[in-house]
């Protein structure tokens, strides 16, 4: 088994695509390294590539190929500074105030 190493930004879901071409695997990743899917990753922790029956080859060898990285995740600041007040979605609608079911 691997290990890699984590950048600055990257998600479980950046990594999982990234290394093992699949969403599907962040999951397999959150076993392996006893961690949840949603965890904010320090850069340079170091993470076990798991195995997984969801590994798309096709994609983490053009990742691989191209020397690219995914690293579309919150910073620590950005995650604790979310006003939910102003953030839009369901999660800030209430029902018969600013959501109205007819």
């Amino acid at each position: 088994m691997s290990n890699i190493r984590v950048i600055s930004h990257q998600s479980l879901l950046d990594l999982a695509n990234q290394e093992t071409g699949s969403i599907e695997t962040a999951f397999d990743w959150a076993v392996e390294n006893s961690i949840s899917v949603t965890e904010i990753l320090e850069p340079g922790r170091l993470l076990k590539v798991p195995k997984s029956e969801f590994i798309s080859t096709e994609i983490a060898s053009y990742f691989k190929r191209s020397k690219k990285s995914i690293a579309t995740g919150l910073t620590k600041y950005q995650a604790e500074n979310i006003d939910e007040e102003e953030s839009f979605g369901i999660g800030s609608m209430a029902i018969g105030s600013t959501f109205i079911v007819r």
